[in-house]
């Protein structure tokens, strides 16, 4: 697994930030388990009513069809 990142742009102080960041020290890496699902996140932004449970279960099946990705 990794990231690509196109840059269009780069400046001086761009790396040094970069590495001050620890990007990749382990002992700063984030459980995934911990992170909200889109559903979560939707449901924080439009408020109760949205079916967070069901946005994520329907994303799910959507993604085993290999719909919508992009």
């Amino acid at each position: 697994m990794g990231i690509l990142v196109d840059i269009d742009e780069a400046y001086t102080q761009c790396s040094k930030a970069f590495l001050r960041s620890h990007f990749w020290d382990p002992a700063r890496f984030i459980a995934p388990s911990t992170m909200p699902t889109g559903g979560q996140v939707l449901r924080a932004i439009q408020g109760d009513a949205f079916d967070a449970e069901r946005y994520d279960q329907e994303r799910a099946e959507r993604y085993k069809r290999r719909v919508g990705f992009y």
